[in-house]
């Protein structure tokens, strides 16, 4: 969870889905410069997109309020590890309009997402007649970049580039690994299957690792547990996959290659 004074962000859940949150969704006025104004949601469609959700690697989280846990609103992050970016959203509903809750909730939000994704680039994507939403992203020094290509008329892009990891960043393990539900690894030089190794340990996933030369040995000795893949194709019904950086061989790099080509999120570890 993630907190101020006033508000907690925790991962929405299905049974966070109130009368409340259906009616501002369903409100075609308030909601005029999202796309959620262009359908009709009932308890069973916000179910599945809640649902959606925790099932990947994207965050959507409920802010609640502190004094009585009654839930305001929320946050939503689509994570793109191909184009390193974070497309951030959120919403008030219609009741809790103008208390300034939005901007409160978004610039923790983006606090924790500079810890969790060093290096990428958080997005806040508005109508550009969303005066207010253009004002929360300057509050939190974002910088307009551009007009959208598919709309030059109306969208505009505001981003931010968070920090990338340093000689002298704190050791951690960001929670998109931590909360991944299968996790492949593909080790072949010895350095790699070293901080690798010392990787799996710390996880509650089983891993599946495609492993050949120096790191095999180095496994063993390690004493983790995993499941081996005779082949690479094992890997690709993962929804992670962590690789070492190996230059002895071109294994990881085949693995990298292939995942890329299928979508799959991948950790190279230096």
């Amino acid at each position: 969870m993630i907190a101020s004074s006033r508000i907690t962000l925790a991962e929405m859940l299905e049974s966070d889905i109130s009368e409340e949150y259906l009616q501002t969704l369903n409100d075609v006025e308030y909601m005029k410069y999202s796309r959620n104004a262009a359908f009709l949601h009932t308890l069973s469609s916000q179910v599945r997109y809640v649902s959606n959700f925790r099932l990947s690697n994207n965050l959507l989280f409920s802010i609640k309020n502190n004094k009585n846990g009654k839930i305001l609103g929320s946050v939503n992050c689509h994570v793109d590890f191909s184009k390193m970016t974070l497309d951030l959203g959120f919403l008030v509903f219609k009741n809790h309009q103008g208390m300034g809750y939005g901007s409160e909730a978004l610039g923790l939000f983006v606090g924790h997402l500079e810890t969790q994704f060093p290096g990428m680039t958080a997005v806040i994507g508005t109508h550009r007649d969303n005066i207010a939403m253009q004002k929360v992203a300057e509050k939190l020094n974002f910088q307009i970049e551009s007009f959208s290509f598919e709309d030059l008329d109306r969208n505009l892009r505001f981003i931010h580039k968070f920090p990338s990891l340093s000689a002298h960043s704190l050791p951690s393990i960001p929670d998109f690994i931590l909360k991944a539900k299968r996790i492949g690894v593909a080790a072949n030089d010895a350095g790699g299957a070293e901080q690798i190794s010392w990787l799996m340990r710390h996880l509650q996933q089983r891993v599946i690792a495609y492993i050949d030369g120096p790191a095999k040995e180095i496994f063993k000795n390690a004493q983790v547990v995993f499941d081996k893949a005779n082949r690479m194709s094992e890997l690709m019904e993962c929804d992670l996959i962590i690789t070492g950086s190996g230059w002895m061989s071109k294994l990881e790099v085949e693995v990298i290659r292939e995942a890329k080509l299928r979508g799959i999120p991948c950790v190279t570890v230096l």
